[in-house]
C-alpha cells in the first residue's frame, strides 16, 4: 500500500489525451457532431469532471462497475459498492435519467450495464440546483454510446470470461431529422464460490458463536430499449424512448458452526440456506423542447416512469446436534415499485448571462408485500407466521422548484448561483396486522448552490470554488421493517423513522491542461447532520429454541454528525508518442459523533482516515496493439462500531485493432496472481466483538470482440439540440 500511494504521489499522471469529445457533453451545440479518430480522457468542466471510458481496453470485457473503478474520485470494492471520495450514497444516473435499474440493488444494477456500452462518466460532487438535492455523495451519471450520423450505424460486442459474460448490438439509423435507436444488452454469470469465516463473542450473554461457510451465487440479465429523436424543424424536437430489463438470481450457502458458552455443553449445527430472485424493469421516457428565434431561449417538457417488479425469497435452516433443535424460515417477498417524473425547464438570456428556472414533481409508490413460514415441530411442516407477515407500502411526493444564474463577470471569471426548494412528504403504510404504526410527515429543504471559476493561462489552467447543500433521502430499503433471517443467527430490519440526512460541501479545485497532460487537485470539506449508519445490538434467542445462546439484530438509525476533510489528485501524462500514465488519489477523513448511548458503542465517536486510488498506464504499439495495466486500492474505513473492508485490485489486457481499425479483439487478466480479494470487518460494542473474513473470487481471463459497421463520416447537417435537463 505504502509504495502504491508513492507511485501515486510521484507519478501524478493522466491517460493519452486524445482529441476532442465526439458527444459534448451536457452542451447544447447546434452543429452535428463530427466522428474524430481520438478523444479525450478526462476534461474538468465548472460543474464536473468527465471521463472518457470508450478507449479503456481493460473494462471493454466487462460492466458499469469496471468502468467506475477507473473512474476519478470514484471507489468500486470487490463486492460493487460505490463511494465518492469516502461517501457511499451518490445519486447515480443512466443518461441523465433515473433508471428502474437503480429502483434495485446498486451494485447489481451496474453489473446488468456492459463495459462497452459506455461512453464517458460525469462525476459531479457539486451539482447545481438544476439537478435533484438527492444523494449526499453527488451524482455519477452514465452517458452510453449514441450515434448521431447520418444513415444506418451500429456496433456490437461482446465479452465472454470465467467469471461473467456480456454482449450487446445498437443500431442507429438517421435520415435528416429523424434518428431512431435501439439496444439489446445480456449478461450471466457462472456460479461463484465465496467462501467466509464469522466469530462473534457476546459480552452479555456470554457466548461464542463460530461459523464457516460457503456461498455459491450467479446472476443473469438481459434488457432491451428503444427510442426516437425528431427534429420537424430547428425549433421543435421531440424525443421518446422505451426500455426494459430482467434479472434472475440465485444464492445459495451450506454453513457448520458451534456454540459455547454461558454454562452450557458445546452445541454444533449445520445450516444451509437458498435465496432465488427475480426482478423486472421498465422506463417510459417522453421530452419535448422548444427554440425560439432568440437562440439562447428554451422551455422544455419531460415526462418519466420507472417500474420496478421483484419477487426476492431465501429458505434457510439450522440443524443442532440435539435432534430435537431444528430451526427453519422460508419467507416470500414482492415488491412493485413505481415512480413517476413531470418537468418543466426554461432557459433564457437575462442581462448578461443566462438564467435557467424550472419545476419538477416525482410520485414514488413502493409496496413490499412479505409471508414468513417457521417450521413447526407439532406438523412437522412450514407454517405461515402471522406475527411477521405484513404489507409494507411506502408513498414519498417531492415537489421542486429552481433558480440559477449563469454570468462572466469578466473574459476569465465565471459564476454560477442558484437555489432549489424541495417539498417531500412521506407516508408509510402497514398493512393487514398494522404492527408498525405509520408515520406520515413532511419536510422543507432549501439548497442553495454556488461555483466560481477562474480561467488563466490562455484557459489552460482554472481554479474552482463551488459549494452546494444536498439530502440523502432514506429508500425503503433503509425503512421497511421486515426482518431477514437468512442468516439465523444474524438478522437484519429496517427502521421506518429515519429521517433524511442533511450535507453541507464546499470545496476548492485548480486543474491544469497542457497538451497532452492534465493535472488537478481538488480540497473538500463535508459536513453530514443525522448521519443514517447501521448499528448491531444482541438479543437472545427465542426462535430457535435455545434462550441460553444469542442473535444479533441489525438496523439503522440516525446516529449523530459527520465531518469530513481531505484532497484527490488527479493527473494524467503523455510520454513520450506512445506511452501514457494515469493516475487518482484520494485521501479524506471522516469523524462520525454520536450523542446517544442507547447503540451499546464501546466509543460515542469514530474516527479515520482513508486512501485510495488508482495507477493506469497504456503503451501503444505497431499494427494497433495496445497494452494497459491498472491497480486500485482503497484502505480500511472505520464506522461507527467498528473498521469496513479494505481492498486491493490488478488486472492487465492487450488489444489488437482490426478491419482498417473498425472492429479490435481484446484479452483482459485479472488477479492472475491470487484467487481472490479477502474481505475482511471488525465490529464491536460493549455488547459484542465480531469478525468476518470473505473470500470474493475475481481472478479471471477475459475475450471481448468489438465491431462498428455502417458510416464512419458525416456530411454537414442540420441542427441539433442538446438537453440534460432531466435528471
Amino acid at each position: 500500500m505504502k509504495t502504491f500511494i508513492c507511485c501515486l504521489l510521484v507519478v501524478i499522471c493522466y491517460c493519452h489525451a486524445h482529441a476532442q469529445d465526439t458527444s459534448k457533453p451536457a452542451s447544447r451545440s447546434l452543429k452535428e457532431i463530427i466522428v474524430t479518430a481520438k478523444k479525450e480522457v478526462i476534461r474538468s468542466d465548472i460543474d464536473k469532471l468527465i471521463y472518457y471510458a470508450e478507449n479503456d481496453i481493460t473494462s471493454s470485457a466487462g460492466d458499469a462497475s469496471d468502468v467506475l473503478r477507473k473512474a476519478p474520485m470514484i471507489t468500486v470494492d470487490a463486492e460493487g459498492n460505490v463511494s465518492v471520495r469516502g461517501n457511499a450514497n451518490p445519486r447515480i444516473l443512466l443518461n441523465g435519467k433515473q433508471s428502474s435499474l437503480f429502483l434495485r440493488n446498486t451494485a447489481d444494477a451496474l453489473k446488468s450495464i456492459p463495459a462497452a456500452e459506455i461512453s464517458r462518466i460525469e462525476i459531479i460532487t457539486n451539482p447545481s440546483a438544476r439537478y435533484d438535492g438527492e444523494g449526499s455523495a453527488g451524482i455519477i451519471n452514465i452517458i452510453t454510446k449514441k450515434s448521431f450520423r447520418q444513415g444506418m450505424n451500429g456496433n456490437m460486442n461482446f465479452g465472454v470470461s470465467n467469471l461473467r459474460n456480456n454482449g450487446s448490438i445498437n443500431l442507429a439509423v438517421k435520415k435528416n431529422n429523424f434518428l431512431f435507436y435501439t439496444n439489446l444488452n445480456g449478461n450471466f454469470s457462472f456460479m461463484r464460490k465465496r467462501p467466509g469465516s464469522y466469530e462473534r463473542e457476546d459480552f452479555v450473554y456470554q457466548t461464542t458463536n463460530r461459523q464457516e461457510s460457503i456461498v455459491y451465487d450467479r446472476r443473469r440479465g438481459a434488457g432491451a430499449m428503444a427510442g426516437i429523436d425528431f427534429n420537424w424543424n430547428k425549433y421543435n424536437q421531440l424525443r421518446v424512448s422505451v426500455g426494459m430489463n430482467g434479472s434472475r438470481d440465485l444464492q445459495r450457502g451450506e454453513m457448520t458452526g458451534s456454540v459455547t458458552g454461558n454454562n452450557m455443553a458445546r452445541q454444533h449445527f449445520t445450516g444451509s440456506m437458498e435465496a432465488p430472485g427475480n426482478g423486472t424493469g421498465t422506463d417510459y421516457y417522453l421530452d419535448y423542447t422548444r427554440r425560439f428565434r432568440a437562440e439562447d431561449k428554451m422551455l422544455s417538457f419531460s415526462f418519466l416512469v420507472n417500474k420496478n417488479n421483484g419477487n426476492p425469497e431465501y429458505l434457510s435452516s439450522l440443524q443442532f446436534n440435539h435432534p430435537d433443535h431444528f430451526f427453519s424460515e422460508k419467507a416470500y417477498k414482492k415488491n412493485r415499485n413505481t415512480e413517476i417524473t413531470f418537468q418543466g425547464d426554461f432557459s433564457s438570456t437575462l442581462g448578461k448571462g443566462k438564467m435557467e428556472s424550472g419545476v419538477k414533481a416525482i410520485i414514488r409508490d413502493f409496496v413490499n408485500d412479505f409471508k414468513v413460514y417457521n417450521y413447526d415441530p407439532l406438523v412437522q411442516d412450514l407454517l405461515l407466521n402471522p406475527g411477521r407477515t405484513n404489507l409494507f407500502e411506502f408513498r414519498q411526493n417531492v415537489v421542486a422548484g429552481y433558480w440559477q444564474y449563469l454570468v462572466s463577470l469578466s473574459k476569465t471569471i465565471t459564476v454560477r448561483a442558484g437555489a432549489r426548494a424541495e417539498l417531500t412528504t412521506l407516508n408509510t403504510l402497514s398493512g393487514q396486522l398494522h404492527q408498525t404504526p405509520s408515520v406520515n410527515t413532511h419536510y422543507i429543504n432549501l439548497l442553495p448552490a454556488l461555483a466560481i471559476a477562474k480561467n488563466m493561462g490562455s484557459g489552460k489552467q482554472q481554479i474552482k470554488l463551488s459549494y452546494s447543500k444536498r439530502l440523502h433521502r432514506p429508500g425503503t430499503g433503509y425503512l421497511n421493517p421486515f426482518i431477514s433471517a437468512s442468516d439465523s443467527y444474524n438478522r437484519t430490519q429496517g427502521n421506518p423513522y429515519l429521517q433524511p440526512e442533511i450535507v453541507h460541501s464546499p470545496e476548492l479545485g485548480y486543474s491544469l491542461n497542457q497538451g497532452d497532460n492534465f493535472y488537478g487537485i481538488t480540497f473538500f470539506y463535508r459536513v453530514t447532520k443525522k448521519v443514517i449508519d447501521r448499528y448491531t445490538t444482541i438479543s437472545p434467542d427465542t426462535t430457535m429454541g435455545n434462550t441460553q445462546a444469542a442473535i444479533s439484530v441489525t438496523t439503522y438509525d440516525n446516529i449523530g454528525t459527520s465531518r469530513s476533510w481531505g484532497v484527490n489528485l488527479t493527473s494524467s501524462v503523455k510520454v513520450g508518442e506512445n506511452l501514457s500514465l494515469r493516475g487518482n488519489l484520494n485521501i479524506n477523513t471522516n469523524d462520525t459523533r454520536s450523542p446517544s448511548d442507547k447503540y451499546y458503542f464501546s466509543s460515542r465517536s469514530a474516527g479515520s482516515t482513508v486512501l485510495s486510488g488508482n495507477v493506469n498506464a497504456t503503451l501503444r504499439l505497431k499494427k494497433g496493439i495496445s497494452l494497459e495495466g491498472f491497480f486500485t486500492a482503497r484502505t480500511p474505513q472505520r464506522t461507527i462500531q467498528g473498521y469496513g473492508n479494505g481492498f486491493t485490485l490488478f488486472n492487465t489486457a492487450i488489444r489488437k485493432n482490426i478491419l482498417n481499425d473498425a472492429a479490435s479483439i481484446g484479452i483482459i487478466l485479472t488477479e492472475p496472481f491470487r484467487k481472490g480479494t479477502r474481505m475482511i470487518s471488525e465490529r464491536n460494542s460493549v455488547q459484542f466483538y465480531e469478525y468476518t473474513r470473505v473470500l470474493t473470487p475475481n481472478r479471471s481471463i477475459a475475450a471481448n470482440f468489438s465491431v462498428n459497421f455502417g458510416k464512419l463520416k458525416t456530411k454537414p447537417a442540420s441542427k441539433r439540440i442538446f438537453n440534460d435537463d432531466l435528471k
